[in-house]
């Protein structure tokens, strides 16, 4: 069996992401599709089994907020979603998105856990997810599938400020050293 047939194609995919960064965006696009979907899905199909597990991924995402734990805040941020995916009730979409959920745990798309360090995004996913969970909770599979594009939306603005945040501290640090600022010469 061939290493792509082993990871259902994610190494090519990871290659993309890892050889063309601007392509998170694309991931980002995608996955506002996906999402909002799944969330629909989950909320008219989720079984109570679906809908504990559901609550116990929030319960993880309150705790790992109240001990300040943000590398914990994305790995429990990841099973959420995971919850969602499987509570939607498709096999093909959950194994489809446990391998893009396995990237992003590897950090292929981008570092979630330095998201959740930007002071502010942290209680913004948590109230995101909170309102999620009622939504989907409450049967809502409208506004699950708005809340849930929301999110990816609030996630993509987050990753794009944190680029220009570092793109403008890489400016700065640029300046500091006089490096390549100007083509003249003292």
């Amino acid at each position: 069996m061939s290493r792509d047939t082993d990871t259902g194609g994610a190494e090519p995919l990871a290659g993309l992401l890892h050889g063309h960064p601007e392509t998170a965006f694309d991931y980002f696009e995608f996955r506002r599709l996906m999402a909002g979907s799944v969330a629909e899905m989950a909320a008219t199909r989720a079984t109570e089994a679906d809908l504990a597990r559901i609550a116990a991924c929030v319960q993880a995402l309150e705790d790992a907020h109240l001990h300040d734990d943000p590398d914990q805040e994305a790995a429990a941020d990841t099973d959420f979603h995971t919850a969602l995916c499987e509570a939607a009730g498709n096999p093909v979409t959950s194994r489809v998105m446990l391998r893009i959920f396995e990237m992003l745990r590897g950090g292929v798309f981008y570092d979630r856990c330095d998201l959740y360090r930007r002071r502010g995004v942290r209680d913004g996913f948590l109230a995101q997810h909170r309102a999620m969970w009622q939504a989907i909770l409450s049967r809502d599979a409208p506004l699950s599938r708005r809340l849930s594009e929301a999110h990816i939306d609030a996630t993509e603005d987050a990753l794009r400020e944190a680029r220009d945040d570092d793109a403008r501290r890489e400016v700065a640090l640029r300046r500091q050293d006089g490096i390549g600022l100007t083509s003249r010469r003292p």
